[in-house]
């Protein structure tokens, strides 16, 4: 009898090794099936798929993204079907690709509690592509996707990544040739876009960063490349480390906020565009890179057609694009000097005002440019006459008297100045 026991206990044994090697889904409750997939198989994940049974296959899907990373072996893909999954501190501690089926309709919240995914150190060469990523928590918790680097080669692209507070984090030491990619992804909206701190090799390029507050904070990184970006709405880099390349190859990057001139009209800003500090984007582009645009139709200027010499003078400016995106303005004061201002939408009033040192008559130009660098076809125009002054000008006691009248509004006002 004994003998027969130790038999079937052996023979139990062998079913339950040889079940776990085939890949054979062994329930450890009701909730959830462990599937042990071996090799470079596919996992999927559907949400929609709320009764079960889930076993991680086509059929039977998981409904959290979570089980279908804990299921997954190095070398494996989680599929992820178009839903809306919340993932708090989603982790992912091997090498996987983390797949969406499209960027637009499959979404990872944080709900605005913690950030979405993390990718521990020691955690090497994962993807991730495919998703909207939004929606964070605030300051230090509120990453989209943050990454503790030991060797590297990640690759983040085709990805949007919205409302959050950084929306990549990277922070480690790389190898020189291992390189993290991130490519053709979509930042809006975030506090931070990218910040990477420590030794780490990455090449950032053709991805679309629009409304963010930083767009890179960027510390003692040697072998980082970034270029082919559009940043469409901001130029604003908090920090860039002077062996970062804002370009590569002959190819920098489109500076919505931007504007200079192109002679020869090779589509590069003849003056390199100013990063931080010393670091420069040495090929600027005129126009963002594979975005075609309708240029503003129509330009306008409205204001006073007669002024006084050292007074501010107010007038107002908008622009109407075809295509509602928002625009900047190009305004020649008529006294020689010209300013480029910021992003504003389309077909609104915005107030500018001007201060003229010399009277005589001065014609005001204003150009709108849209965010993706479509210039408007002519110069809207404004004729304004500004007074002369009085030899009294001259005097040392007047012009006392004026400098203070200038530092109290109150006196302006009464005076009619």
């Amino acid at each position: 009898m004994k003998n027969k026991i130790v038999i079937f206990s052996i023979l139990g044994l062998l079913i339950l090794t040889s079940a776990s090697a085939i890949g054979i889904g062994i329930n450890n409750d009701d909730n959830y099936a462990n599937v042990l997939l071996l090799g470079e198989n596919t996992i999927y994940v559907d949400d929609s798929n709320t009764e079960g049974p889930w076993d991680g296959t086509q059929e039977h899907p998981f409904q959290t993204i979570k089980d279908g990373v804990v299921a997954a072996n190095p070398g494996d893909t989680v599929f992820v079907y178009n839903g809306y999954y919340c993932e708090n501190k989603l982790t992912i501690g091997k090498t996987i690709k983390l797949i969406g089926e499209s960027k637009e309709n499959t979404y990872i919240t944080g709900e605005t509690a913690h950030s979405v995914i993390d990718i521990p150190f020691r955690s090497n060469g994962t993807t991730v592509s495919g998703f909207t990523i939004e929606n964070t928590g605030t300051e230090w918790d509120g990453d989209g996707i943050c990454c503790g680097v030991t060797s590297c080669e990640h690759e983040i692209y085709d990805n949007i990544l919205k409302g959050n507070y950084r929306a990549i984090y990277m922070s480690g030491n790389s190898d020189p040739d291992k390189i993290t990619k991130i490519h053709d992804n979509i930042f809006i909206d975030n506090y931070n876009a990218i910040h990477f701190c420590l030794e780490l090799s990455f090449e950032i390029y053709s991805n679309k960063f629009i409304d963010s507050g930083y767009l890179m904070h960027v510390t003692t990184s040697d072998y980082g490349f970034v270029y082919h970006n559009n940043f469409l709405t901001s130029d604003f880099v908090v920090d860039s480390h002077e062996h970062t390349s804002w370009h590569k190859d002959g190819v920098g990057n489109y500076w919505g906020p931007y504007y200079d001139v192109d002679e020869d009209q090779d589509g590069i800003w003849d003056n390199p565009k100013v990063v931080y500090g010393k670091t420069k984007d040495l090929y600027p582009a005129t126009k963002a890179y594979g975005l075609v645009s309708n240029a503003p139709e129509f330009t306008y200027i409205e204001g006073p057609t007669q002024g006084k010499q050292n007074v501010h003078l107010y007038f107002r400016v908008k622009a109407v694009d075809p295509d509602g995106d928002m625009v900047k303005f190009i305004i020649d004061w008529g006294d020689g000097e010209v300013e480029n201002h910021n992003f504003y939408e389309s077909d609104t009033w915005n107030e500018f005002h001007h201060k003229y040192y010399k009277g005589g008559p001065k014609t005001i130009k204003v150009k709108s440019v849209d965010c993706f660098g479509y210039e408007s076809e002519e110069w809207a125009t404004h004729e304004i006459r500004i007074s002369e002054r009085s030899r009294l000008i001259n005097n040392p006691l007047f012009n006392l008297l004026n400098r203070l009248i200038e530092k109290i509004p109150f006196l302006q006002n009464l005076l009619n100045l």
